[in-house]
């Protein structure tokens, strides 16, 4: 089934869920990629996001996300910021 007729009848607060889900998953996997790239300072930015939308929705992966904040803020205090060429 299409997306759009799979969330037809979910009306406007299953599409602003489905919206902020979508929003999570985007900033994860961005932050992720900062955090590969050692942009810490970028993937803690985008890492707050999530835990913030994760907090306004009663998340499921509140706790594991908060995790990942604090470990990348970890990982800027151990490595230190990066410094462009």
């Amino acid at each position: 089934m299409p997306a759009a007729s799979a969330n037809a009848g979910a009306g406007p607060v299953g599409v602003l869920v489905g919206d902020r889900v979508a929003s999570v998953n985007r900033r994860y996997i961005i932050a992720m990629i900062h955090r590969m790239a050692d942009r810490y300072e970028d993937a803690i930015e985008e890492l707050q996001q999530v835990v913030e939308l994760d907090r306004a929705m009663m998340h499921q992966d509140l706790h594991s996300n908060t995790a990942m904040l604090e470990q990348v803020r970890a990982e800027l205090q151990q490595y230190g910021p990066r410094t462009e060429p």
